[in-house]
């Protein structure tokens, strides 16, 4: 009887510790994602450690629509995050990466996993930068690239402008990615050559960029 009284106060107590250690850990994320957003140099992602790099990122989709679901104990496949939206699953990768780029391996391993769950898509997310070959490799696949420069930059814009990423199927995309720098682009009319007068995207840092989209 005295064990049994003694549970009978302790799990509600252990539950509510639970609860309180679970809201500290969501303020944190949500104080790292502001200083995130203060900052003007993508740099700032680099001074954070892998685990609370993998939170700003569950953040990030968090308020942009997203549901982040918990990633199961056990082998996971390199999977950091599962994230819903629209009833389609999507797979995410974080990669807090100081010094060495993302190789081609990593999308690879994240492309299986995607087939062989049947999801939607998959992320994978770095502070830096990804190989050449991880860029072809993901071209033509529902792999989504984001690299340092283009999360803190996405991060910055969330709070300004709801940017779905990536964009509904069922809806036309308001704005384009920069085939070359991953830049976000701008609807430009030709003033010379033989497309004179007819409209396309440019990106939006030209002249120091000169990628272009129909």
């Amino acid at each position: 009887m005295p064990l049994l009284s003694l549970l009978q106060f302790a799990l509600p107590a252990l539950l509510v510790i639970a609860s309180i250690v679970s809201l500290i850990k969501s303020l944190s994320s949500q104080q790292r994602y502001e200083r995130v957003i203060q900052s003007s140099e993508p740099a700032v992602l680099k001074t954070v450690d892998w685990e609370h790099f993998e939170q700003l990122v569950g953040e990030f989709f968090n308020r942009d629509g997203y549901h982040v679901k918990p990633t199961p104990a056990g082998p996971d496949g390199g999977i950091d995050l599962r994230i819903e939206r629209d009833g389609r699953l999507y797979l995410v990768q974080c990669k807090q990466w100081k010094y060495r780029k993302v190789p081609v391996s990593v999308v690879r391993e994240l492309f299986g996993v995607v087939i062989a769950e049947g999801a939607a898509g998959g992320f994978i997310v770095t502070s830096g930068e990804l190989t050449h070959d991880a860029h072809i490799f993901a071209k033509g696949k529902p792999i989504h690239i984001i690299n340092g420069e283009t999360f803190h930059r996405f991060v910055r814009q969330r709070e300004k402008a709801a940017v779905r990423f990536p964009p509904s199927p069922n809806t036309r995309p308001t704005t384009q990615v920069c085939p070359k720098c991953e830049g976000p682009m701008v609807k430009r009319v030709a003033g010379r050559g033989p497309n004179r007068g007819e409209s396309f995207w440019g990106c939006k840092r030209f002249p120091k960029c000169n990628g272009t989209r129909p």
